[in-house]
């Protein structure tokens, strides 16, 4: 009687997936229904969308840590400017948490490969190599570009915003992310607090955000083994 409760959630996979902190390697993109909207898979808390041009190489958002269920949404559809397809109301069954349990068995195994492969591939000791050294090979991640004011100051409310910043009561976009709230941080974005806004425009410290005066600016998953009736879980934890 009690495994009727026993949910996807329950297995160790979706709980190392959350407990992760960061999206897991080796992902796939969302996928997207016949009318253009993206599919979310039941419980997801990474963003999967892929930023790259038709025929580049596969490049998932940069924004990796965790969301809230409510905070992904937004940031799909404010950030990436993506409709979402309309999940079906009702509990998960049996069924569909069994191959959701499944789905993310495959996510966490296949994080695991990548990872134990960059192990063993990490080289022992040995005389420097000729070439250019490793950093230079690698592509840079294309980070967002900052949003800027008709002054061609940093436009901290629409950056913000871009970065999936909760909204208030009246539907306005937070003075400050929850890790400048947390930091009791006097303006956001910043380089200070671990600034959640801060972190997505860049790779590392660097100049150029935080003090300029705001400008506010109006802005309007097939699932791999699931299927599309899976309804999303709105009861994550907070990531930002």
């Amino acid at each position: 009687m009690g495994d009727s409760k026993v949910t996807y959630k329950d297995s160790d996979a979706y709980k190392a997936y959350v407990d992760l902190g960061k999206r897991p390697e080796g992902m796939q993109p969302f996928e997207f229904n016949r009318f253009g909207e993206i599919m979310f898979t039941a419980g997801e808390k990474y963003c999967r969308y892929n930023m790259a041009e038709d025929g580049e190489e596969l490049e998932l958002c940069p924004k990796n840590s965790t969301f809230s269920a409510d905070n992904l949404r937004n940031h799909i559809t404010r950030v990436h400017r993506k409709k979402i397809a309309k999940a079906r109301a009702g509990t998960t069954t049996q069924t569909e948490s069994y191959q959701l349990q499944k789905w993310y068995t495959n996510v966490m195994k296949r994080h695991a490969e990548i990872i134990d492969d960059g192990d063993a591939e990490t080289p022992a000791a040995t005389a420097p190599s000729k070439g250019p050294p490793v950093e230079f090979l690698l592509p840079k991640q294309r980070r967002p570009t900052w949003p800027k004011t008709k002054k061609g100051d940093v436009n901290s409310t629409e950056a913000r915003r871009m970065a999936g910043v909760d909204k208030d009561k009246k539907g306005n976009v937070k003075k400050r992310c929850n890790n400048c709230i947390l930091a009791k941080a006097k303006k956001c974005p910043t380089p200070d607090s671990d600034c959640t806004v801060f972190n997505y425009f860049t790779d590392s410290d660097n100049d150029g955000a935080g003090d300029d005066e705001e400008e506010v600016v109006e802005t309007p998953g097939r699932p791999i083994e699931v299927p599309d009736s899976v309804s999303p879980e709105e009861d994550g934890r907070t990531g930002e």
